[in-house]
């Protein structure tokens, strides 16, 4: 059971992760095109 919840949680955590540098980029893009 322990186990699985940590499981969970991981995957949970590498999503909000990648969501999270993937807004980053865009953030870096959109800087970028406005010089």
């Amino acid at each position: 059971m322990q186990i699985l919840v940590l499981k969970w949680q991981n995957s949970r955590w590498v999503l909000v992760h990648r969501d999270l540098s993937r807004s980053l980029l865009l953030t870096l893009v959109v800087l970028f095109n406005h010089k």
